[in-house]
């Protein structure tokens, strides 16, 4: 979301970081070992101009930290997380189809 059409937009960057840290607490990844991950992809790719850096991870914004932690924080808290695909949904959804065929 944060850069579509090779664009970025800064509108975003609270969404993408705090998704970030949503998909590597679901896939069983520990926050630290997040943390460095975008830390070293910073280091090499990012350039946040004037703002709070962390502590910690150096060559990230504190606030793309503070949301990778958010992330981490709504999926271990079950406020975001994986849906439980033996109930029905709840709500008045129409059901899903699919026309996509493989071959």
């Amino acid at each position: 979301m944060q850069r579509l059409d090779n664009k970025f937009d800064a509108r975003f960057i609270d969404y993408a970081t705090v998704v970030i840290g949503l998909y590597y607490a679901a896939a069983g990844f520990p926050l630290n070992e997040c943390l460095k991950i975008q830390n070293i992809y910073a280091a090499i790719f990012s350039n946040f101009g004037r703002v709070q850096m962390d502590r910690t991870y150096t060559h990230l914004a504190e606030r793309n930290v503070f949301n990778t932690k958010l992330g981490y924080e709504l999926f271990n808290s079950g406020r975001i997380g994986p849906v439980d695909q033996t109930q029905p949904p709840k709500g008045d959804f129409p059901p899903i189809t699919s026309t996509l065929r493989l071959a």
